[in-house]
């Protein structure tokens, strides 16, 4: 994927290139009895073999590295799709075949072969999935997964130095924001589907968190003035009428069972207020530019009452500067008028 490229840096990615990683050549060579066993069902196939030989060293650090990863659950998502995806890879891209999840059973099998000889009776190890189905609904998942194992990378930078931050992040956002949304239904449901499996405290990781350590008024009032803050706006209000997604997928034996939870209907951060047009004079631009602030706070939230102080002081403040303003340029063309009527007076009594 694109992300996975442009942001390798990150967290999630960094796990998955790990699990792709090749076999050390000196344990290549080393007898698999997991590969003996399958072994004549596949001859000859590299490509399984490698599969295999990947899969014991992955299970093996995934399962012995659990006590220490907080995000081991989600990482077991993370290897379960990465054995799909090689055995999707492996046939051409074709999910359709038969032999495709003949194959993939075959292989989940061993995992579970894996598991028994080499943490028999230990409770919480990672356990091969055998109802994932649909590559691309499987992707969609893990993609929100990688986002919360991203979320606080990308928090801490928005903390550190907003600005920065958001053009660094800006792309990853555009996708990962409507997506949180979209998927969050389904991922915050009582009943145990793919998201809530393995997707754990989902709500921990809206994308309004990240405003929560940072000045929304300020920010509403510096996307006036940026672009990439007002593109973290456009992105955020683009959601509200999106679709929410509300179809779960998973296979039972070599049958998709797909069903919806619910009508798929429009979604809402906040009433969106329609705009009144009003005629063109002196005080247009100031309603127009607390009419932008207005909407893009509402929008979004207001965080605390330090923002609606601060949101209070600098309308204010405003206010204040442009009625000032307004009196000043008043008195200055009444005086004006005042300095020409009297030159005009002079000039006709001189004639």
């Amino acid at each position: 994927m694109e992300e996975e490229e442009k942001y390798e840096y990150l967290p999630a990615y960094e796990f998955y290139s790990k699990l792709n990683e090749n076999v050390a050549e000196e344990d290549k060579e080393k007898p698999n009895k997991y590969w003996k066993r399958i072994e004549p069902i596949f001859e000859p196939s590299e490509r399984v073999r490698d599969i295999v030989y990947k899969l014991q060293r992955n299970v093996t650090l995934l399962n012995e590295n659990r006590g220490e990863d907080q995000l081991y659950v989600k990482h077991c998502y993370d290897l379960n799709y990465w054995l799909y995806e090689q055995v999707y890879k492996s046939f051409n891209l074709n999910e359709n075949s038969i032999h495709f999840f003949m194959t993939l059973d075959i292989l989940l099998n061993s995992w579970e072969n894996m598991n028994a000889d080499q943490f028999n009776g230990e409770k919480d190890i990672c356990q091969p999935d055998n109802t994932l189905i649909d590559i691309n609904y499987l992707k969609e998942i893990k993609y929100l997964g990688d986002y919360v194992e991203n979320f606080d990378t990308i928090k801490s930078a928005a903390i550190e130095d907003t600005n920065k931050a958001c053009n660094v992040y800006i792309d990853y956002l555009r996708y990962a924001i409507p997506a949180y949304y979209e998927w969050n239904k389904l991922c915050t449901l009582e009943e145990e589907n793919l998201c809530n499996k393995y997707i754990h405290d989902y709500e921990k990781y809206d994308p309004k968190g990240v405003l929560s350590n940072l000045s929304v008024t300020g920010l509403a009032f510096a996307q006036l003035f940026n672009k990439c803050y007002k593109n973290i706006v456009s992105i955020f209000l683009s959601t509200n009428n999106a679709s929410e997604r509300t179809t779960i997928k998973l296979r039972n034996g070599l049958e998709t069972i797909s069903y919806g939870i619910t009508e798929s209907q429009g979604r809402s951060l906040s009433e969106v207020g329609i705009p009144i047009e009003e005629k063109s004079d002196f005080f247009s631009p100031i309603i127009y530019f607390f009419n932008s602030i207005y909407s893009t706070i509402s929008e979004i939230y207001i965080n605390s009452y330090n923002d609606i102080i601060l949101l209070i002081v600098l309308f204010s403040g405003i206010l204040i500067t442009f009625f000032g303003v307004n009196k000043i340029t008043k008195i200055i063309k009444s005086t004006s008028n005042e300095q020409n009527r009297n030159q005009n007076t002079r000039e006709e009594i001189s004639l």
